[in-house]
């Protein structure tokens, strides 16, 4: 009975460490390689559509920083429907979160300003950055000789350019001749928990421990 007993002791601590586990975060949408980049004369919000088909939690929301030298004035990012509900929004700046980029050939980076974090539920959605006359921020835009290639989290896939020509609007226009820009993204908590090093360490003495009470009693009989 007290071997039981400790046994069950060991299996709940090692369960409570696998479910409070911080989890960890991936990028929802990331640009590989096509495109170039590229500043605008006007104020605008650009972004792009995209589909979930898995309900995902969102933990920040981010901007593209074209070689990973910093922004030069900070930028408006917002979530939304696809028919326009804002659902989150965030500034963006220098000093926020920075993540790699898989984009290529040019070192990129991406900034993320952390926000109370909510669930996606399965849907399409629309995601959108602020950049005002003579932005010193350049950002990364698709054409048809040079798509861009983008990497999805699961669950996440991408549908397409929007935009819109004001500062802090939602963009449901496209431009003819583009096929997408980042631009804004964001980050998805992988809900998967992953025991920590200690819970593992504290298993493994308590097997041994009963794995070494087990032979006494044997030798003793």
């Amino acid at each position: 009975m007290r071997l039981h007993f400790v046994s069950l002791v060991l299996v709940g601590a090692f369960t409570v460490s696998l479910t409070t586990t911080a989890a960890a975060s991936t990028i929802g949408l990331d640009p590989v390689s096509g495109g170039g980049f590229s500043s605008t004369g006007l104020n605008s919000t650009r972004g792009f559509e995209f589909t979930v088909s898995t309900s995902l939690t969102v933990s920040a929301l981010g901007l593209f920083d074209v070689d990973a030298d910093g922004l030069g004035e900070a930028h408006n990012v917002f979530l939304w429907t696809s028919t326009g509900t804002l659902l989150a929004s965030a500034s963006v700046d220098s000093g926020d979160t920075a993540v790699d980029s898989a984009y290529a050939p040019a070192d990129s980076q991406w900034l993320f300003a952390s926000i109370a974090p909510f669930v996606l539920t399965p849907g399409t959605y629309v995601l959108g950055a602020t950049y005002a006359i003579g932005s010193p921020d350049a950002f990364l835009a698709g054409t048809h000789p040079s798509p861009i290639s983008v990497t999805t989290a699961s669950g996440i896939s991408w549908v397409g350019l929007r935009q819109a020509f004001a500062n802090d609007t939602f963009p449901n226009g496209t431009l003819p001749g583009f096929t997408g820009t980042f631009g804004p993204s964001l980050l998805v908590e992988d809900s998967t928990p992953v025991p920590e090093p200690a819970s593992l360490t504290l298993l493994g003495l308590g097997l041994a421990g009963i794995g070494a009470r087990r032979w006494r009693q044997r030798k003793a009989s």
